[in-house]
């Protein structure tokens, strides 16, 4: 097979915007698994949070969580884990206070936050299907974070952005999957690069494989692969690096281009 592997991110691109997996995708996706192909998820989800859907493909690879910040076996064991530590939190600890921003914490796949019930800890639960844990940030028994989320208006974040970009230049990696979101990982630590070390421990070469993605925190993921495919829904600076631009998730993006490639000899 010329690919032999499927990368998916999963909000806005294997999930439609009722945060389910069409039909159609499921079953080219099982299709090209059965010909030997291995299909993958790397996501900004949590592994708890991505877990329903991957047991619903009933799949059998390691994953990519946290935007590359974590990847799990699929026992559910911790394989690579790049978090952030003490001052770097405490930093953005203290962004939040002098902002009133609302900060998401991760630790041991518990998501954290001081204040349960607003707005912001709704949005994030009903995407994420998780709770939240109440957390005091001042007095947390360690300081590291998988990643840090900010929950705001665009507008908001942007600011944010660039001041974090101008206090941290270099120690951070600043992504979103959703204007509404603003992700930050340690240095270095994106899909692109965790991608890298998953396919060389799998023995299979970057060009042998097709990622799809809709978000700024696929960027580098699809850049990196043989086949680099931004949703129809896709942000227009991830849709400027993809190879091809597919449908949008609500009309069956990924199976409408597995179709096609699974019809071709040359897979």
């Amino acid at each position: 097979m010329k690919y032999k592997a499927v990368v998916l991110d999963m909000d806005g691109t294997l999930l439609n915007s009722k945060l389910e997996i069409d039909e159609k995708t499921a079953e080219e996706l099982k299709k090209f698994r059965c010909i030997g192909g291995k299909v993958y998820i790397a996501t900004g989800r949590t592994y708890l949070s991505l877990k329903p859907y991957y047991d619903i493909l009933g799949l059998d690879t390691p994953v990519i969580a946290y935007n590359g910040a974590k990847v799990v076996s699929c026992l559910g064991d911790s394989i690579l884990e790049y978090p952030m530590e003490d001052d770097l939190v405490k930093y953005f600890i203290d962004v939040s206070r002098r902002t009133g921003i609302h900060l998401n914490l991760y630790q041991n796949e518990k998501w954290l936050v001081e204040s349960p019930f607003n707005k912001e800890s709704e949005v994030y639960e009903e995407i994420s299907g998780l709770s939240p844990e109440e957390a005091d940030f001042e007095n947390l028994e360690e300081y590291f974070s998988t990643k840090v989320l900010f929950i705001a208006e665009k507008e908001k974040l942007d600011q944010l952005r660039n001041e974090i970009l101008v206090d941290l230049d270099g120690l951070v990696h600043v992504t979103a999957s959703k204007p509404f979101f603003l992700e930050i990982m340690k240095k270095g630590v994106n899909k692109g690069e965790t991608l890298k070390k998953l396919m060389k421990s799998e023995g299979i070469s970057l060009e042998e494989v097709i990622a799809f993605g809709d978000g700024l925190n696929d960027l580098e993921m699809i850049k990196t692969v043989g086949l680099g495919v931004a949703m129809g829904n896709s942000y227009e600076e991830l849709k400027a690096v993809a190879d091809i631009v597919t449908k949008d998730n609500d009309s069956n993006g990924i199976g409408e281009v597995m179709s096609e490639l699974l019809a071709k000899v040359e897979l």
